[in-house]
């Protein structure tokens, strides 16, 4: 089931907010933090981007647009990634960035995005819809995934020869003494 959640900032300083939720973003605790860190991607197509990258287009955004948000978009029954969550985003935002994070049981992305009309009711409603469908479309893709192997595992009916390839894992496995 999906979650689509985006609150405007409304602290004092938008740039010290922003600034303060992009290295909690970054640095928050989490597995996938210690086993190599997160890295942000943006709206316009760039990935694999620091904190220090980012870190003056947040500022300059913050100082410019008329609304900024975090949102955190998140999905139980599939995993999405950067290119889903774009795809989910883009037209609703002037300028988004995005983290993944894979600290919980639930993927997720939480972002910074701007605008300069305050969101209404319905396009939260309209995003919302969107990450629900994307994740109905990639959950099918996975549970399709099993079937297609099955129809490839079918032996054909045709008197075939092993390939090369098949009789070198075949003889590997027959020395390992894995043949059945």
């Amino acid at each position: 089931m999906a979650f689509s959640r985006h609150e405007p900032i409304t602290a004092k300083s938008t740039t010290g907010a922003v600034r303060q939720a992009a290295k909690y973003y970054t640095y928050r605790t989490g597995s996938d933090l210690e086993a190599g860190g997160r890295t942000w991607a943006t709206g316009d197509g760039r990935t694999g981007l620091s904190l220090d990258d980012v870190r003056h287009e947040l500022r300059e955004h913050a100082t410019t647009s008329r609304q900024a948000y975090i949102f955190v978009l998140s999905t139980k029954q599939a995993a999405l990634g950067v290119d889903d969550y774009r795809a989910t985003l883009d037209g609703h935002y002037d300028h988004y960035y995005l983290i993944e994070h894979h600290n919980t049981d639930h993927p997720h992305c939480h972002g910074i995005g701007f605008r300069d009309k305050q969101f209404k009711k319905a396009e939260l409603r309209t995003i919302y819809d969107e990450l629900g469908a994307r994740e109905r479309s990639v959950e099918r893709a996975r549970d399709r995934q099993p079937e297609r192997r099955a129809e490839r595992d079918v032996p054909d009916q045709t008197d075939r020869q092993p390939s090369a390839e098949q009789q070198t894992h075949r003889a590997a496995d027959q020395e390992r003494g894995l043949e059945r």
